[in-house]
């Protein structure tokens, strides 16, 4: 796309994912949560479903380019469904959920000069990891985990 802004690699992931309807890519989902739920039971192991969100459900800026770049419309948006997927998913399977996408928000408006991903490709800087750190080990505590 001329005047792209964002990077080769993520128009090919988002591209790829575009042969592929919603409902196949849910299921697929659902499959491999599915194995590692029935992994930790035979193993007599907890699951916590960590949900990560993506910079661009983060960053409006980042977002806009998103938009942009693949003339993406309000409309045609649901920004939190991974996360409601997920938590049905959850829900229904009777696992635990941590879904950090309410507190990456919360932390972005009181801390607006720092950032919690790299840019552009997306992965969690050293504040990311450490704010993902400090959530779980409070998940954990509240939970009973020592």
């Amino acid at each position: 796309m001329a005047g792209s802004s964002l990077s080769g690699r993520q128009r090919t992931i988002l591209l790829r994912f575009r042969r592929h309807s919603l409902k196949d890519l849910s299921e697929a989902v659902s499959r491999f949560l599915d194995d590692i739920h029935q992994w930790c039971r035979q193993n007599n192991a907890e699951m916590l479903l960590l949900v990560q969100p993506r910079s661009m459900q983060i960053y409006d800026w980042e977002l806009a380019k998103w938009k942009e770049a693949y003339r993406i419309n309000d409309e045609a948006l649901d920004l939190d469904r991974p996360q409601r997927f997920l938590a049905d998913w959850a829900a229904e399977k009777h696992v635990a959920i941590l879904d950090l996408l309410p507190e990456f928000r919360a932390y972005q408006k009181s801390h607006s000069a720092e950032r919690l991903y790299f840019y552009p490709d997306s992965h969690m800087n050293r504040i990311g990891n450490q704010l993902t750190g400090v959530l779980l080990a409070k998940w954990l505590n509240e939970f009973g985990f020592q």
